[in-house]
Parts: structure tokens; C-alpha cells; sequence
């Protein structure tokens, strides 16, 4: 078993790949302690994120298909976004009522939003 940090961002998060027997997992970490663990990455980047875009939030206390206030707060992408993040892409669809490929594009979005705000805060520092 081996961790490795795949990806950091500025607001002192990163996802770290552990290697394992099976599966393999990747944690979404801030200053050093873990928030939540996936088992595709692809998944634990976007919930860093929504992370990103709604300052944080806690878990805490929301259940296993429940949402913490912030996100549930935030706008439909963001909540859309965490539903996939959490369960599935299908889930966030059926949930939504709008087809697959219609949440997958506002994902894209969120995805291109959190991109140009890290951007933003690697220019000002």
C-alpha cells in the first residue's frame, strides 16, 4: 500500500491515491485530515470542486444520501454536481428530472467555474 498526491489545490485540499489490495482509493483531504474517500477519482475531483466554488462544508451530520446546508443552499448545479459526487450521475438525473447527458453538461460547467476561480486565486497571491 502506497499514497501518492495526485492533485493540490490553493485553499490547502488535495485528493492522495492509496493504493490497495482492492480497491484502489482516493481521499479528498484538507490540512491533512481526510473528508471523504472514493473510489474513482474523477469523482473526488469534483467534489473538490464544489468544495472550491461553496467555500466548504461539513458532512457531519447530513446521512449517507443527505446534503449538508451549504450545498443545499447553493445553486442547482452545485447540488446536482454533489449528487453525482456522492452517488451517481443517474441519481443526480432522476433526482433533477432532466436527462443524463443535461446534468453532465452543467457539471462541465461547474468543472470550467472552479477551474477559473483556482486560477483566480493562484494570481492573486
Amino acid at each position: 500500500m502506497s499514497d501518492d498526491v495526485i492533485e493540490e489545490y490553493t485553499n490547502d485540499c488535495r485528493i492522495v491515491h492509496e493504493e490497495r489490495m482492492l480497491p484502489d482509493l482516493y481521499h479528498f483531504e484538507r490540512s491533512g485530515y481526510r473528508i471523504k474517500s472514493f473510489e474513482n477519482p474523477d469523482k473526488a475531483r469534483l467534489y473538490a470542486d464544489i468544495y472550491e466554488l461553496v467555500g466548504g462544508f461539513d458532512e457531519g451530520n447530513s446521512g449517507k444520501r443527505g446534503v449538508p446546508p451549504t450545498v443545499a443552499r447553493a445553486d442547482e448545479d452545485i447540488r446536482m454536481a454533489y449528487f453525482t459526487a456522492s452517488v451517481s450521475v443517474t441519481y443526480a438525473a432522476r433526482a433533477f428530472e432532466i436527462d443524463i447527458e443535461r446534468v453532465l453538461e452543467k457539471i462541465q460547467r461547474l468543472r470550467e467555474r472552479a477551474e477559473e476561480q483556482r486560477s483566480q486565486q493562484t494570481g492573486d497571491e
